[in-house]
């Protein structure tokens, strides 16, 4: 009699579909909880590098104040309010800082004879520079500039008579801003509007104030952020009374006189082509500050400290931070 046995020798053992399902729901909830961790990981590493740029720029203004005696100007016009438009001779405070920032070769390209909107400055206009680029904000390293100078406390068009430290033709020594520069908010982040020019255009896109609260949502939205409304359209300049044309700005005999070297703006503004309005929309609003960052902006004080402020900081703290001598108390923030 024989016997017969069953080889398992060929069996091979399998997943059932339960096991094989459980194991790709195990495996997505894993991925699920590790993304956060990463993205916060990847942005708290973007923020480190953002406030390395805003540290950089306020060591190069510092710099220029140690060499020059005096802060550089917000911007340099013959005459203001300063409108958001491509008319006036308008080079900032980033290109006065450039010899500071090791950034010679770029400074050496600028035409100081011209407009910054010459064509003779037109590759300084397209120059990317990534010190002036939060890297956090979409499409980093552009020709616009993440970061801005405080020209005023509340929100007012830019001109001469500024409570801030960098506004139209500013000279404001250390000893001017007697509220103490540890008090005094000197450079802040802001989004890249589409309204905004070049890094080198001494406009709103390099220029704020302190006059709303950090990432006011209405301004943004106005100002044709990704979500809001269309930008305003462009401002003619023909059309304001008072105000060159870029074409006449850019003749050899309408330049400023008076600008030294170093670009330092010599004249004394003032006339006023228009009525100084500050509306959300119009060429003459300027706007507050803000960032990608959640839930706040990062801001370089005088004394070259750089600091995270709160969205919830309230705004009567932050017109005192951006007021340079109004002899006021400035708690805790």
């Amino acid at each position: 009699m024989r016997y017969y046995c069953l080889s398992t020798r060929n069996s091979r053992p399998a997943f059932t579909l339960v096991e094989l399902l459980v194991v790709i729901a195990i495996i997505g909830v894993l991925v699920a909880l590790l993304l956060p961790a990463i993205q916060f990981a990847r942005e708290a590493a973007r923020r480190t590098q953002c406030a390395n740029n805003i540290g950089q720029l306020i060591l190069a203004v510092n710099h220029y104040e140690m060499a020059q005696t005096v802060y550089p100007a917000g911007t340099i016009d013959a005459k203001g309010p300063i409108l958001n438009a491509r008319a006036g001779f308008h080079h900032n405070w980033l290109v006065q800082s450039l010899p500071y920032m090791e950034q010679e070769n770029v400074w050496n390209a600028v035409d100081k004879s011209k407009s910054i909107y010459h064509a003779k400055n037109s590759s300084v206009l397209n120059f990317q520079g990534r010190i002036w680029w939060c890297p956090s904000q979409a499409g980093w390293g552009g020709t616009d500039s993440s970061y801005a100078a405080c020209h005023h406390d509340a929100e007012a068009p830019i001109d001469v008579d500024n409570n801030g430290v960098f506004f139209l033709n500013s000279r404001v020594r250390y000893h001017d801003v007697k509220d103490g520069t540890s008090n005094t908010i000197f450079l802040g982040e802001k989004r890249s509007d589409f309204g905004d020019f070049e890094w080198c255009s001494g406009t709103r896109g390099t220029l704020r104030n302190t006059g709303s609260t950090i990432n006011f949502l209405p301004a943004i939205l106005a100002m044709g952020t990704p979500g809001g409304a269309t930008v305003p359209p462009p401002v003619d300049p023909l059309d304001v009374p008072g105000l060159e044309s870029d074409k006449k700005s850019e003749e050899p005999g309408a330049t400023i006189k008076g600008v030294d070297e170093k670009g330092l703006g010599k004249t004394k503004g003032g006339a006023k082509g228009v009525a100084p309005t500050a509306t959300v929309g119009s060429p003459l609003y300027v706007g507050g500050f803000s960032s990608v960052h959640p839930q706040g902006a990062q801001f370089a004080l005088g004394d070259g400290s750089v600091r995270y402020l709160s969205q919830m900081t309230s705004a009567a703290v932050l017109q005192q931070l951006g007021h340079r001598a109004d002899g006021k108390l400035t708690p805790e923030f």
